[in-house]
C-alpha cells in the first residue's frame, strides 16, 4: 500500500490558517483517491459540537456565573444541545453512502479535565486543570462537569441509535 503523504498533510488541519478543515468529505475524498477501503473509523465528535469552548471560556471568566440561565454558557450549551444530535445523524448517512459497515465505527466518549475519577473533581494539586480550578466558583465547575455528562450522553444515544460501537 503506498500513500501520498503530500496529499494527507492537505486534509490535515491548514497550519497556514489555523483554520479546521471539515474532516468528513475529506476523509471520503482521501479514501476515493486512494482506492481505500475502510476497516474502522475511531473518532470523538460532540466536544466542540456542544461549544464546550464557549463553556469553558464563560466559566473561567472571572466573576461570572456560567450556571445561570441566561450565561454564554448555558446559550452554548443550548445550541449545542440542538445541534449535535444532526451532527451523528450527517456522519452516519455519510458513512452508510460511503459503504462503511456502522460495526466499523467506533465513537469515544468525551474525557473530561475537569475530574479526577467520575464522581470527584479536581482540586488541590498541581495537575494543570487542578491549578485553573482551584480559583473558579463551585457552580461554574459543576456546571462544565456537567456538559461533559451531557456530551457522553448523547454519544452513547449516537452509538444505540446508529448501531455504533461506543469506546469508553
Amino acid at each position: 500500500l503506498q500513500v501520498d503523504y503530500a496529499y494527507c498533510k492537505t486534509i490535515s488541519d491548514d497550519t497556514d490558517t489555523y483554520s479546521i478543515r471539515a474532516q468528513l468529505p475529506e476523509t471520503i475524498e482521501f479514501l476515493n483517491a486512494q482506492r481505500l477501503k475502510v476497516d474502522a473509523v475511531v473518532m470523538s465528535i460532540g466536544g466542540n459540537d456542544m461549544g464546550f469552548g464557549d463553556i469553558i471560556s464563560d466559566c473561567v471568566t472571572p466573576g461570572t456565573n456560567c450556571a445561570s440561565p441566561d450565561s454564554k454558557a448555558q446559550a452554548a450549551l443550548t445550541k449545542g444541545k440542538e445541534n449535535l444530535p444532526q451532527e451523528y445523524e450527517k456522519l452516519s448517512t455519510a458513512f452508510s453512502n460511503s459503504g462503511v459497515h456502522p460495526r466499523k465505527v467506533y465513537l469515544t466518549s468525551d474525557p473530561t479535565p475537569l475530574s479526577k475519577t467520575a464522581d470527584r473533581l479536581c482540586a488541590g494539586t498541581d495537575f494543570w486543570p487542578d491549578r485553573l480550578l482551584v480559583n473558579l466558583r463551585d457552580q461554574n465547575v459543576n456546571f462544565a462537569a456537567s456538559v461533559h455528562r451531557e456530551i457522553n450522553t448523547q454519544t452513547a444515544a449516537a452509538v444505540r441509535k446508529n448501531e455504533w460501537k461506543g469506546i469508553t
